[in-house]
């Protein structure tokens, strides 16, 4: 007993277990439900430079009534898509899926056929995740029906090629992943595409693919389709006005391009009406709800005039509008690419 009662005395009491120590927490405040109104803008790594913005590709998210929509560019330098995102449920690599709106349902069908020998209304809705089939889903049938009956045997056979391959792009779809640590607050995007080979539906990459790295920007970047590539032209010559898809496409670094609007109505305006544009290069704002300034025949002159200092490709846009004693009103959306050496 006094030995045992010495050794507590020296010994002391048995020492307590460390305390557990904790990460620090993630101050990230993105969440699947507080997307709406942010910008995100593509970062890829560059030697030398660290991350750098890919404004080529872009993201942002909106909410109509409820839903959460993405205007997505997919790295393309004319084309933004819109999507439809809900909760990735049952999906660990992703918090939402955005799906591209307004599908081509002709497009769809021609794929079914091809993988599974035929096409209804109610295969449509089931793969393109409806509840039921829509009087264009039956449309769409009727017409595909239609064109194969049409075909030869050997034209038979080339459409079944054709449309059983994993190159065709039938819609787009976006899985989106917050990285919430605490180094990170961000986006790890997925960019993909739906498409049928050998009787299965598929997932495919694009460009971008998975695992892209996203981050929330402050720019004000361009969100707008533009279908019109030939009126809006590249000049070095402030007097020139070239044809429309007649502009000079290939340009030194460091020299300054005048990009003009020549259009059939560019020297048109209506009585009591005013003019003006936003004006982008590299989907960055340059100028927004410019006054258009009329040239020396009293004509308005869309232009406007930028230094090309980064190697690569590039792409200038004129977005115009008339205000004729309301709120301006759209005209059009003209764009213009070129390769700066």
């Amino acid at each position: 007993m006094r030995f045992l009662l010495s050794l507590l005395i020296l010994t002391g009491c048995p020492a307590e277990p460390p305390a557990e120590v904790k990460a620090p927490e993630s101050t990230c405040e993105l969440t699947p439900e507080n997307l709406a109104g942010r910008v995100f803008v593509r970062q890829t790594e560059e030697e030398g430079k660290g991350w750098v913005d890919d404004a080529f590709a872009r993201l942002k998210f909106s909410d109509e009534g409820g839903v959460t929509k993405a205007r997505y560019s997919v790295r393309s330098l004319n084309s933004v898509y819109g999507y439809t995102c809900k909760p990735a449920k049952g999906d660990k690599k992703a918090d939402l899926l955005c799906l591209q709106d307004e599908p081509n349902l002709i497009e769809f069908c021609r794929s079914l056929t091809a993988n599974t020998g035929g096409c209804t209304a109610d295969q449509l809705a089931s793969v393109l995740g409806e509840p039921a089939a829509t009087p264009d889903m039956v449309k769409a049938v009727d017409q595909v029906a239609g064109e194969v009956k049409k075909l030869s045997p050997d034209a038979l056979k080339q459409f079944n090629t054709m449309y059983n391959s994993p190159n065709v792009q039938l819609r787009g779809l976006l899985k989106v992943k917050i990285k919430a640590t605490k180094d990170e607050c961000r986006l790890t995007i997925a960019d993909l595409y739906e498409t049928f080979s050998e009787g299965k539906r598929r997932e495919m990459e694009n460009y971008v693919g998975q695992g892209a790295r996203f981050v929330q920007t402050k720019k004000e970047f361009l969100f707008e389709h533009c279908t019109d590539t030939a009126n809006l032209v590249a000049t070095a010559d402030p007097e020139s006005r070239p044809a429309p898809g007649e502009g000079q496409t290939e340009w030194a670094k460091g020299s300054t391009a005048i990009f003009r609007y020549v259009g059939p109505d560019a020297g048109k305006t209506e009585a009591g009406c005013s003019y003006t544009m936003d004006t982008w290069l590299n989907f960055e704002a340059v100028g927004t709800a410019v006054p258009v300034q009329t040239d020396t025949k009293g004509k308005p002159d869309w232009s406007f005039s930028r230094g090309l200092t980064e190697p690569g490709r590039a792409v200038a846009h004129i977005v115009r509008y008339k205000a004729c004693g309301g709120a301006p009103e759209k005209i059009s959306v003209s764009c213009a690419p070129v390769k700066v050496q």
